[in-house]
């Protein structure tokens, strides 16, 4: 996993992205998702989750596994933490492929 079809043209395309960047941080609460790609049967499949509703923000909606980026931390290791608190998927099994432009939420985040 993480090398070879169609991980490399993946990966190269998301080199070439020219990521844009949401609102400045000081007008924004971080927070960061990872779309957790992999293969089956030959075929590309993704994981999404459904939030709790008793969740704060965003309840009973489906969403990839994230949120919001704790102090020291960058998108990534922020991404990484919540795919393994709410996916059981270990950090140490993901291969990063790139990332891809920030996005407002008209709830005050900007996610990555």
């Amino acid at each position: 996993p993480g090398v070879g079809p169609p991980w490399d043209d993946l990966t190269a395309r998301l080199s070439r992205l020219a990521r844009r960047q949401a609102r400045p941080k000081a007008e924004r609460r971080a927070a960061a998702v990872l779309v957790p790609l992999f293969l089956r049967d030959g075929a590309l499949h993704t994981v999404f989750i459904r939030r709790p509703e008793s969740a704060r923000a965003h309840a009973g909606q489906i969403a990839f596994a994230g949120g919001r980026i704790e102090p020291g931390e960058d998108e990534r290791t922020a991404a990484l933490r919540e795919a393994e608190e709410e996916l059981g998927l270990h950090r140490d099994l993901v291969v990063p492929l790139g990332a891809l432009h920030d996005v407002d939420t008209t709830t005050g985040f900007v996610m990555t």
